[in-house]
């Protein structure tokens, strides 16, 4: 039976499968970058806008079916479970084919790129999946999940890259196909474990135009999470050209672990969050102990950056992309601001105040690319970070005070402010004792780091159990 503590326990889950499939999204640029920045930029240019593809009616069909799909479930003498799950099914299916269809044509008749045909025949399979993964969530299959996204959305895609693109140098076509496989794989493993829970007779049942019917605030939501993600560097491929925008990449390819930390690590929170509202419950010392966390855990990573860019990236990427690090650091400062406006705008999604949320984002990311688009003709892809940035504060701010003064939950307390002064004093502390040596200075950076929190308070012997808790809060 489907209950609170197993959809908390669900989430905890997806999130560690979702943090091999990030690793793996970090990971094809290093293996694109030495075929040259134009490619680079072509590449993950084509990898964020397929994600979106994919996310956007994803995400939109998943918000109102995952909840029907649990009230199926909630009576096990009842088979609407398994012919539900098929008839949605085959609503996800033709969302995709159309998509991919689409896609291919344009690929196919007007693309430079004919290969990203290959990328467009992955949709169909891709949204498929996520709908799948979706089934195995509600079905406490959560071990399934893991091995599916560690196997083929890690294991094989890294596999297949270093042999074909590491080894071989077979191009982005390559690339395109291992990607395509990866879906093709995945679609096939979630079948096999999900064949005893579908009843198939429900992909004869009749698709009505009122189930693609979806709410609007949900529907612009999911647009912005979709779109916005990859406006910054759609407007440098279009202002500057594919072989600056694949240089940006590697500057924005640090900062955006800054990013990815608490999306991924905490995503369970907006889940527990809405459950506790539901309950009239207080959240406010949930959302405190997850936005500790993001920062203890965020913080090193944001100093290794700051100090130490080049000495990370000449690891990674060929000396020819290692030029410009204010750049880098502006991009780590915009998205170590970020980490307030998500812990903001989750709260204000748990608490019900989606058209505050909704107005905050579309306001701001309007200024956002009117700001960019200025910035960029006298300072390049500088002013682009700099837009962000300005964007970034006046997010955070805004997000902030609406968190406060509409929710009352105050999740920012003395504890954070001791975690951003032990980060001030480990950059400090390393700088100067070892400004010459980056190896040594970020070896000892975690040893400065925690021992100042703990001489600190911030963390103790019981503090590491709060982890533990969040995902079954009850």
């Amino acid at each position: 039976m489907l209950n609170e503590s197993t959809i908390f326990r669900g989430a905890f889950w997806f999130s560690i499968a979702a943090f091999f499939e990030r690793v793996m999204f970090f990971i094809l640029p290093v293996f694109i970058a030495p075929i040259g920045p134009s490619t680079l930029g072509i590449f993950y240019l084509s990898l964020r806008i397929f994600h979106s593809i994919v996310s956007l009616p994803s995400t939109i069909l998943n918000a109102y079916y995952a909840h029907k799909l649990r009230q199926y479930l909630q009576n096990p003498n009842s088979l609407q479970f398994e012919e539900k799950s098929a008839l949605f099914l085959k609503m996800y299916l033709l969302v995709g084919i159309l998509l991919g269809v689409f896609f291919f044509t344009l690929a196919i008749a007007f693309s430079p790129i004919q290969s990203l045909g290959l990328l467009a025949l992955a949709i169909p399979f891709a949204i498929v999946n996520v709908y799948m993964m979706m089934l195995l969530r509600l079905l406490q299959r959560f071990k399934k999940i893991f091995i599916i996204q560690f196997l083929f959305m890690f294991g094989f895609q890294l596999l297949y890259m270093i042999i074909f693109i590491g080894f071989f140098r077979l191009g982005i076509a390559a690339a395109f196909v291992g990607l395509l496989l990866s879906n093709v794989l995945i679609s096939i493993a979630a079948s096999f474990f999900l064949f005893d829970s579908i009843n198939l007779l429900g992909l004869f049942q009749k698709l009505t135009f009122k189930m693609f019917v979806v709410s609007p605030f949900p529907l612009l939501n999911a647009l912005y999470a979709t779109v916005f993600p990859v406006l910054d560097i759609s407007i440098v491929g279009l202002l500057f050209g594919f072989s600056t925008l694949g240089h940006y990449i590697v500057f924005l390819y640090l900062p955006l672990i800054i990013h990815k930390i608490p999306t991924t690590l905490f995503s369970m929170f907006l889940h527990v969050a809405s459950v506790k509202t539901r309950k009239y419950e207080d959240i406010t010392q949930i959302s405190k102990q997850v936005f500790k966390w993001i920062l203890i855990i965020t913080i090193p990573v944001f100093i290794s950056i700051m100090l130490y860019p080049s000495f990370i990236l000449s690891f990674l990427f060929h000396k020819s992309y290692i030029k410009d690090f204010a750049i880098i650091q502006l991009l780590s400062i915009s998205f170590f601001i970020q980490t307030i406006s998500w812990t903001a705008g989750r709260i204000l999604l748990a608490k019900k105040k989606i058209f505050l949320y909704t107005f905050t984002n579309y306001s701001f990311g309007v200024v956002f690319v009117l700001l960019a688009l200025f910035l960029a003709s006298p300072f390049g892809i500088f002013g682009i970070a700099l837009a962000l940035l300005v964007f970034s504060i006046l997010d955070a701010l805004t997000k902030y005070v609406l968190v406060v003064t509409n929710t009352k939950v105050f999740f920012i307390g003395i504890d954070h402010l001791k975690t951003l002064l032990a980060g001030a004093l480990t950059s400090f502390l390393i700088y100067i004792l070892f400004s010459n040596n980056p190896l040594l200075s970020l070896s000892f950076l975690l040893v400065f780091y925690f021992a100042i929190l703990w001489i600190s308070g911030v963390i103790n012997q019981g503090t590491f159990f709060e982890l533990k808790k969040i995902p079954k809060y009850d």
